[in-house]
Order: C-alpha cells, then structure tokens, then sequence
C-alpha cells in the first residue's frame, strides 16, 4: 500500500485515499494517492507559494505582503503531477455547509445543511451538532471505496453527532440521530466533532492548567493566563453492524484519543 506522509492541524478537514495493493492482477496500473485538505478561514495569502501575487487592499493599496511560512504545503504544491486551481469557490463562506458539500459534490442545501454547526470547541460529550449529513447521501469517500481505495479522515467533522447523545431531536436528527466519518464511507478517522484550535489544543480541560507554565495560547501565539474550551479527539472504536447504524451508534461506539482528558472534563462538568 502506497504512503502519504502528511503534516495537518486543528481546524482542518483532512481526506486520504490511498491505493490499495491488489495481489495477482496481471497488467494493473496502480491507482494514484489522492489528498485534499480543506481548511477553515484560509484566505489566499495563508500559504507561501501564493505570494508571488499581490491583492489589492483597502482603499486601493497593495496588500503589504508578510510571507507566511507553509513549507509542508508548499513542497506538495511544488510536486510533480499537482493541480493548483487559480480560481476555485467553496460550496459556501462557512464550514458545515462546505464540507457537507465537499463530500457529497452538490450544493449544500441539497442536505439541508446551510448553516455552520453548534459546539464550538466545546467537548463532544457537553453539546449537540443538530445538522447530521444525511445517510442516505452517497460520498465521495463511498465511491473511493468502491474503486478500490483505503480511506481516511482527520481534523474537524462539523457534521453531525458521532454518537445519540439523547438531546431532544430536530426534524434531521429524527432520521439521522448520529452522524460520523465512519458512516459515510471513511474506514479510518481521527476528527474532533467540532471545532479545535491551533495551538495548546486541551489546555482549556483542566481550570488550573492556564496557571501552569507560560499558560495558554489563545492567539497572535501569545503565552497567557487564559485558555480556550476543552478540545478532544476521537475514532472509531468498535465495528459492529450497530456502530455503522445512525439510531444505534451508542457512545461505546466510539474512543477518545485523550482518555485521560475526558476523564477529567466530564468530572469537572459533574460538579
């Protein structure tokens, strides 16, 4: 099976899919890796194979250019058989709605799903995404599947509930009361089910942590006695016909990558 070594973080949405080796055949051209990382809030000059183009600033001057440094992405866009699209347009100026559109290849609305999604950085186990993507909507990562690829997915879902959580349902929620990587097509996931953020991730878990230390960063890469909300991270953890189920994915269905984390969060929410 062919590798892709990949750098990503929080508040990306990151989508794999790699060729799986097929034994015995006989004169099969390999299928090629494909990845597409979606990002929130990018804007054109994020990344530092983009400057060699000026934007046009408020008031008619130039856009004062403070070269960010993204070596990762740039050596991918530098690479032989990379398509870089000049003028490209996400399915919407928010993120439920376009990733939403990204995995099914339609107009957002088509899913009814024209809004970004609640929680925040919130813990999954504390609040309710009421917009799941639809199940019976055929994936991207469906048809990958069926062509022979793995696939995989990291960073923020946005899309639903990973597991029934019990909240009182919205109209969607009533056919689709979970919504997960796992249910539309994606045979490996490590997602938070909201949003994350890009530096300190957890730091906000415990009250005593952004005491402790230099603190927290909560932007402009600032060390402060402040932190954001808890953040976690989460998989699959068992693949039973009930875990691929919407009405039956129960939270046993599921594992966070920071165990010890909840551990504390949800002690901390009980008192």
């Amino acid at each position: 099976i062919s590798t892709v070594s990949v750098l990503y973080w929080c508040h990306m949405e990151l989508l794999t899919l790699c060729a799986a080796t097929v034994w015995g055949a006989v004169d099969t051209a390999p299928l090629p890796n494909v990845l597409f990382v979606l990002g929130d809030d990018m804007g054109w000059g994020d990344v530092s194979y983009n400057t060699e183009y000026l934007q046009p600033g408020a008031g008619g001057s130039e856009w004062a250019v403070n070269p960010p440094r993204t070596p990762n992405i740039d050596r991918l866009a530098g690479m032989e058989g990379t398509m870089k699209f000049r003028r490209f347009y996400a399915g919407s100026a928010v993120c439920s709605p376009t990733r939403a559109s990204v995995l099914s290849g339609r107009t957002p609305r088509r899913e009814c799903i024209d809004s970004a999604e609640g929680c925040g950085q919130d813990p999954a186990w504390s609040c309710y995404d009421k917009l799941p993507f639809p199940q019976d909507t055929f994936t991207v990562a469906q048809a990958a599947a069926e062509a022979g690829y793995s696939t995989f997915f990291a960073g923020k879902w946005h899309l639903g509930d990973f597991w029934v959580k019990g909240e009182p349902p919205t109209y969607p929620m009533t056919k689709w009361p979970s919504s997960n990587p796992g249910h539309h097509g994606f045979q490996e996931w490590h997602a938070t089910e909201a949003s994350a953020e890009s530096s300190t991730p957890n730091c906000g878990c415990v009250p005593e942590w952004k005491y402790q230390g230099k603190g927290c960063i909560t932007g402009n890469g600032e060390w402060v006695n402040d932190a954001l909300e808890c953040t976690n991270y989460w998989r699959a953890a068992e693949e039973t016909p009930e875990c691929f189920a919407p009405a039956t994915t129960t939270r046993d269905c599921v594992a966070n990558l920071t165990q010890k984390i909840e551990e504390i969060g949800r002690a901390s929410c009980r008192e």
